[in-house]
């Protein structure tokens, strides 16, 4: 799996190793048997000026996202649970994806 960080996340040294730690939990539930999958890691802020981090789960034409606050980058075992739903939620795009070239190949040979 491809990861990047965007500039910004790089700057906030101690969120960066929070980042690094999270995407090593991703790597984990990420199959690589099931295609080439990218994840993106992006800075901002939320309304009160709070760093939250956004990450972008992509197989290349298709794509998921998700944000964390630097709290939740802490916690192993709950980002172990919204990177499996965040997964799951690309898994599912893919199948809906694949089910309708079926169905349209089926009916042109109809």
């Amino acid at each position: 799996m491809n990861v990047t960080y965007n500039d910004q996340t790089r700057q906030r040294a101690e969120d960066h190793l929070l980042l690094e730690q999270a995407t090593k939990i991703l790597e984990k539930i990420v199959n690589p048997d099931l295609g080439k999958f990218s994840a993106q890691w992006d800075w901002s802020q939320d309304q009160r000026g709070h760093p939250i981090y956004s990450l972008t789960l992509s197989d290349g034409t298709e794509a998921v996202s998700a944000t964390f606050t630097p709290d939740e980058l802490g916690q192993p075992n709950h980002m172990r649970s919204r990177f499996r739903d965040l997964w799951d939620d690309l898994l599912q795009l893919q199948s809906k994806k694949r089910i309708k070239r079926l169905l349209q190949y089926l009916a042109e040979e109809e």
